[in-house]
């Protein structure tokens, strides 16, 4: 229910009419602040307030924006000239720093350029062939080979790969020249497709930075070269000349090149070093090295003018072109360069046939450079003088260690050879006579007696053992050396062999005349393997003069056996051909030679008072021929019959057999038992003593090996004296720089004998030691 308002609670309001207030002229400002006029007049200013107020406005918001457009148009107006004077700024730099710029259209291939760009590569903007200008014109500017490379960075580029793209690169000139071009650029626009609208860049011309590297390249390698050459470790003044010869060829470019000695006295030029290139055709045309000046053509020239000569068209320019070599090799380009020592010519360089021409630098820099290696070549006489000095101690201690290695081998080879003859032996006593099996155990004894023979030969050369020289008749051994030869050699290797039957005979170790033929033969064989050949061996007396022997020290005059062995290989080249016997020198390949062949058999041709000689031509083949002084003594040839000496048998004596190689131990008291003898073996020294302490008067000999753990033979034996005196001691060594025979007899030790041992010496030795027999 809703409550009525009363009277009281409407509020109260005074109501003037406005003429009746005019008319008594009361005063407003007197009537209540709520009074309310009716019949007032409108003044003027509450008729069009509204409209006054909006105009107002309007005319503000005018006024505001003419302000804000006016400070917008002067601020354009100062960027403007901002980005003038910038303008002008860059183009200044750009114009002083001479960078052609370009901007190009890559959809529509357009390309637009600065003046700059067109006088890098020598043309003007107005040459109207030129316009207008685009990307396939561009690439006939550009060198054939950066183009690829271009073409890679700009698809780089293009595929966001690369942020911009820089090449160096050559453009061709106007002049036909090639200028040096940095090239850098980059896409500013892409297409709503994401391809590259515009990209601008700049060409910057480096052609003279680059000649200025190119430059400074060629210094540092001229320097290189010269420090190369003076840095070289050659074993020979020969070997500094064709090195240096090898150095000026790469310094300057050349395809060929020669250096010639000239010597002023004789008035000769003398050939030094010629490139290998060339070498075999001019010594097929004119095989001598030394020319007399007359006879000589462009580099005779050089010394009668004394002055370089240049070429650079040879064929049109040079008059001069007698002389044999000019026949025999094809100059394009030539320059010869004479080589001062003082006032004096002392060499002629001549190189050949450069892709560009000769000029002054090219004859600097050979002229200073073998300034330098003459004078090096001055200090390499003094000490290839020096080292000649040193030779023969250094060949002392070669052969020192040639003689630790050989004992050492020796050593145990004998070790192996004595088990595989004691067993052989005792094989062959069973096999019936004229059985296969006698036949093939015959060539297995046959072969360890020359094994054995072997070894004796390597410890005679590293001066480790005595040889056996005896008179004797070298035709035998020869010939059955060419029976083994015959079986071990390929079909492809045809030996022809010629010897006389009326030969001499020679004082030597028959080991070692087998093993200079065997030497001498494997060489041939080596230098023929790939193709095959010829081997040819010639065994003949023959009679040397003062004049044959000239050349060699301490050979005299008279007849000599000469063993000649040839082959049809491909010949020794002659810079070689001065070391082919000195000691581990060697051309083949590892596991064909170790080096010492001929070095071997140089040493026992002038241990007999001989000497050896080598013929060699490229291409055709090599000859060795070992002269052997004939003996005209008598004695016994090794050819005359000897008297059979039987295998003596034991008589039932005790031996202690001692010798720290199980199998040997096996085989010696196997091998002494089927002799006769009641044998007790034992591998330790110390276990033999011990026995020998037990039983002192059981034995009526021992045997020993010498190189044992623990107690060598002849420490073992010197107890055993202490123990028993006067019992009879054999004494066994493979090799040992302890003990020799003499030693071994001034310890009270009977009897000596150097492994391996055949049974028929061993039983002959016993029975000697026994019996007490010499």
């Amino acid at each position: 229910m809703i409550q009525a308002n009363t009277e009281a609670d409407i509020p109260y309001t005074p109501l003037f009419n406005w003429q009746q207030v005019e008319r008594w002229k009361a005063n407003i400002s007197q009537l209540p602040e709520s009074s309310v006029f009716y019949n007032r007049p409108i003044s003027f200013w509450q008729q069009y307030k509204t409209i006054v107020i909006g105009i107002t406005i309007v005319l503000i918001i005018q006024a505001g924006l003419i302000i804000s457009l006016l400070a917008q148009n002067r601020r354009r107006r100062y960027a403007e000239e901002i980005v003038e004077k910038e303008r002008q700024r860059l183009a200044g730099i750009i114009s002083g720093t001479n960078v052609g710029t370009w901007e190009w259209n890559v959809q529509t291939g357009e390309i637009i350029v600065n003046d700059l760009w067109w006088e890098i590569i020598g043309y003007t903007h107005e040459e109207e062939q030129l316009h207008p200008l685009c990307f396939d014109m561009w690439t006939k500017f550009v060198h054939p080979d950066d183009l690829k490379a271009s073409r890679d960075m700009l698809k780089a580029h293009f595929q966001g790969q690369l942020d911009h793209y820089q090449l160096e690169l050559r453009m061709k000139h106007k002049d036909d020249s090639w200028k040096w071009v940095l090239a850098r650029g980059k896409v500013v626009s892409w297409t709503d497709g994401k391809k590259p609208l515009v990209m601008m860049g700049t060409h910057q011309n480096i052609t003279d930075k680059k000649q200025a590297e190119e430059a400074n390249k060629q210094s540092e390698l001229r320097l290189a070269k010269l420090v190369d050459i003076l840095q070289h470790s050659s074993e020979t003044i020969q070997d500094l000349l064709d090195y240096t010869l090898e150095r000026i060829i790469e310094l300057t470019g050349s395809k060929i090149g020669f250096i010639y000695h000239y010597d002023e006295k004789s008035k000769k030029l003398i050939l030094n070093s010629w490139s290998d290139e060339v070498l075999p055709a001019i010594a097929a045309t004119d095989p001598q090295t030394c020319y007399e000046l007359e006879k000589t053509g462009v580099w005779g020239e050089t010394v009668r003018q004394h002055r370089t000569l240049i070429f650079n068209d040879f064929q049109a320019l040079c008059p001069l072109g007698n002389g044999s070599h000019e026949r025999s090799v094809h100059f394009s380009k030539l320059v010869t360069i004479p080589i001062f020592k003082g006032n004096r010519i002392v060499s002629v360089v001549g190189l050949a046939n450069k892709e560009t021409d000769y000029d002054e630098t090219d004859v600097l820099q050979v002229s200073l450079l073998m300034d330098a290696v003459w004078k090096a070549m001055d200090r390499k006489q003094v000490e290839e003088d020096r080292k000649n000095l040193q030779l023969q101690l250094i060949q002392s201690q070669k052969m020192e260690a040639l003689g630790t290695l050989a004992g050492g081998i020796a050593h145990d080879f004998n070790n192996i050879l004595g088990a595989i003859l004691g067993f052989s032996e005792m094989v062959q006593e069973n096999c019936p006579p004229g059985s296969t099996m006698r036949h093939d155990i015959d060539q297995v004894v046959e072969a360890s007696h020359r094994a054995k023979e072997l070894v004796k030969q390597i410890l005679s050369f590293s001066r480790q053992a005595e040889t056996e020289e005896r008179i004797l008749q070298p035709a035998l051994i020869i010939k059955e050396a060419i029976k083994m030869l015959r079986a071990s050699f390929p079909a492809t290797i045809d030996i022809q062999q010629n010897i006389d039957p009326d030969l001499g005979q020679v004082l030597a170790d028959p080991s070692q005349i087998h093993q200079i033929l065997t030497n001498l033969c494997t060489n041939a064989f080596h230098a023929m393997e790939e193709t095959g050949g010829t081997l040819s061996i010639s065994l003949k007396n023959k009679k040397l003069t003062s004049a044959d022997v000239v050349h060699e020290q301490d050979v005299q005059p008279g007849l000599f056996v000469e063993l000649s062995v040839g082959d049809t290989g491909p010949g020794i080249s002659p810079t070689i051909m001065n070391k082919i016997f000195d000691p581990f020198f060697t051309t083949k390949e590892v596991g064909k030679g170790t080096g010492m062949g001929l070095a071997i058999i140089h040493g026992i041709a002038k241990k007999s008072g001989g000497f050896v000689s080598c013929q060699s031509t490229l291409g055709e083949g090599t000859i060795f021929h070992v002269y052997l002084p004939l003996h005209d003594q008598e004695g016994t040839l090794e050819t005359e019959k000897k008297p059979l000496i039987s295998t003596p048998p034991g008589k039932n004596e005790r031996i202690l057999f001692v010798d720290d190689e199980e199998m040997l131990a096996e085989m010696g008291k196997t091998m002494l038992e089927r002799l006769g003898y009641r044998v007790t073996s034992t591998t330790r020294s110390v276990d033999a003593l011990t026995i020998l302490q037990k039983q002192p008067d059981e034995f009526d000999l021992v045997i020993t090996d010498q190189t044992m753990p623990g107690m060598t033979g002849i420490e073992l034996a010197r107890r055993v004296l202490q123990i028993r005196p006067g019992l009879p001691i054999i004494l066994c060594t493979g090799f040992s720089n302890l003990i020799s025979e003499e030693k071994a007899r001034t310890s009270g030790i009977m009897g000596f004998a150097m492994k391996p041992l055949a049974k028929k010496d061993l039983a002959v030795l016993i029975r000697n030691v026994l019996e007490g027999k010499k």
